[in-house]
């Protein structure tokens, strides 16, 4: 989770582990909710680039 930007990392803990609706999740970060699910897949897609790099 630390090569992921603040903005990342608070996506994937709020939707991915504690999973509200994507409007919550937004209000919470003060982004759009539209921002919201692409952001995640962004975040996701680099944690798995790194996992990958580190070969786990």
């Amino acid at each position: 989770m630390r090569v992921l930007s603040e903005r990342r990392h608070g996506v994937v803990a709020l939707r991915h582990w504690a999973r509200p609706a994507a409007a919550e999740t937004a209000a919470a970060l003060g982004m759009p909710a539209g921002t919201v699910g692409s952001t995640l897949h962004r975040a996701l897609a680099r944690l798995r680039e790194e996992l990958e790099r580190s070969g786990l």
